[in-house]
């Protein structure tokens, strides 16, 4: 009796049902969108005016470049990404995976800039402006060649990534998307030309903080760090100029108030301006010191007078503890408000470690997204370049462990899982992970240096039939500037009143292409 096939419960309650209707239609259609403002490619997400296009990345600029607790955390970020090694994964253990593995893994160590830069680089705009958009530039693996987009280490003839080239997003013009919402490119506009360029989604990649209503600028790990930040940045001010004038003193000046009057002469309209840049320009440095008139009235008294008004006492509001208080508020948004622990009486190694812990767990997340844009984009679409390399499915990249492991504890988990009688050994793989993670050398099996020896250097590789564009043959033609209105943008070029309309993209988008 022939067996059955199980059948899955869906299957068995349309069974129950009766046959499905032939004329049973499925919609693939979308019919919302997710509700994104975007306004002919100008996305106006934040709901604050001084936020929205270049103000907003003119300000997270300087609150990355110009404040020294976002610049600790945002190195401290970094820091700890540059150490982390990466590796390529393969599929499965089967022979030509392990090889396209390995090929993967050349492909990462023969770019122009190591990749250890290329993921500094994403860090650098990601996190303060919520993404990093990268154009990727292929080569043919040549050998040493003098040009550039065909000089490799290798030469296998493949083609292979050359670099990944960031779009900084003061030079991203606006976005290109279809009728969906999908996102189909950027045109940029950069110095030193200021042209209008194309780029598609197929010729780069996009790391984004969130995907929150697929808006392809995401959002900036500042963003809640913007208010006690500028906060913060106003009472510094504030405490400068008093602790300035605190040491100076106030400047006054005592004039006739004949001067001061509507019907004043305009000589006296003069003496009080010269005044009045005196009072504003004391200062208590090396070239301080007043030249003042001395003139008497009828009387004999001195009509101008100088003073300086001092004002002893301690202040109602301590500065110093609302400014730390607003410190420990821009750190607390990205779990950072450890590095301030030790600063002051509080905190102890318990709480410093348990933060860090957070910390570290959030910085994971963000090399996860460079993994996955990695491997869900780029590393398809060059296994798709070179359609010689045989695999059941795409290797994948991935980072290592951010922190050290504890040995004592990893030593008794593994000690309790042998005393259960876990059959643990003989694990190559295993004994190399504890090797790593004890920052010692993994033991050498001798099989495989005796496999590497008989190792012969392939000869029947064959290059891909696929036309490679070289940089002397531009893949599109730049698109002069031409604005849409005569309302002048920071870093823009004047507008050109002969030209009115906006650049229509070089060449066709194909539908269903968009991210």
């Amino acid at each position: 009796m022939p067996k059955k096939e199980p059948k899955s419960a869906a299957v068995a309650k349309q069974d129950q049902a009766g046959p499905v209707s032939p004329k049973q239609i499925v919609d693939f259609r979308q019919l919302g969108v997710s509700g994104l403002r975007r306004y002919s490619g100008f996305v106006l997400e934040d709901f604050l005016p001084q936020l929205q296009l270049w103000r907003g990345i003119d300000i997270y600029r300087e609150m990355s470049m110009n404040d020294p607790d976002v610049g600790a955390t945002l190195f401290a970020i970094r820091m700890m990404c540059r150490r982390v090694p990466w590796r390529v994964q393969p599929s499965t253990m089967l022979p030509f995976d392990q090889e396209a593995a390995k090929w993967l893994e050349t492909c990462l160590n023969d770019m122009s800039r190591p990749w250890a830069d290329t993921c500094d680089e994403i860090m650098l705009n990601m996190l303060p402006y919520g993404y990093a958009a990268q154009e990727i530039v292929y080569k043919r693996r040549c050998g040493n060649n003098e040009n550039p987009s065909m000089n490799s280490s290798y030469s296998d003839g493949r083609i292979g990534w050359r670099k990944f080239e960031i779009r900084h997003p003061d030079t991203v013009w606006k976005w290109e998307f279809d009728e969906e919402g999908g996102i189909l490119g950027l045109w940029q506009m950069a110095p030193p030309r200021f042209q209008h360029v194309f780029i598609p989604m197929q010729k780069m990649v996009l790391y984004r903080t969130t995907g929150n209503k697929n808006n392809p600028e995401g959002l900036s790990i500042l963003r809640n760090a913007y208010r006690p930040w500028y906060m913060k940045k106003q009472l510094e001010n504030i405490e400068a100029v008093g602790a300035e004038r605190d040491l100076a003193g106030l400047p006054i000046a005592y004039v006739p108030a004949e001067m001061l009057s509507d019907t004043a002469s305009a000589q006296e309209q003069q003496q009080i301006a010269a005044i009045k840049k005196i009072l504003t320009n004391v200062r208590r440095d090396e070239q301080e010191g007043v030249v003042w008139p001395r003139a008497y009235d009828a009387n004999g008294k001195d009509m101008f007078e100088f003073k300086l008004l001092s004002a002893p006492g301690q202040r109602q509001f301590d500065c110093d503890k609302i400014i730390q208080r607003y410190r420990q508020s821009i750190m607390q948004t990205v779990f950072a408000d450890f590095i301030l622990l030790g600063h002051n009486s509080s905190g102890n190694r318990s709480i410093v470690e348990k933060r860090a812990d957070m910390f570290c767990v959030a910085v994971g997340s963000f090399m996860d997204i460079i993994c996955d844009v990695m491997n869900k984009y780029a590393v398809p679409r060059l296994f798709s370049m070179n359609p010689d390399i045989e695999i059941s499915d795409y290797p994948k990249i991935k980072h290592g462990d951010l922190q050290a492991a504890d040995l004592d504890m990893l030593s008794n988990y593994f000690l309790r899982l042998s005393q259960t009688g876990m059959p643990l050994w003989p694990n190559p793989e295993l004994q190399k992970h504890l090797m790593e993670a004890a920052h010692a050398p993994a033991p050498i099996d001798p099989m495989k240096i005796a496999d590497e020896l008989e190792i012969q250097p392939r000869k029947d590789i064959k290059p891909a039939d696929i036309k490679v564009i070289l940089p002397e043959e531009p893949a599109q033609s730049a698109t002069p500037y031409m604005p849409v209105s005569d309302t002048p943008v920071p870093g823009v070029p004047p507008a050109n009143p002969g030209q009115r309309s906006m650049p229509v993209a070089p060449y066709p988008i194909p539908p269903g292409t968009g991210l």
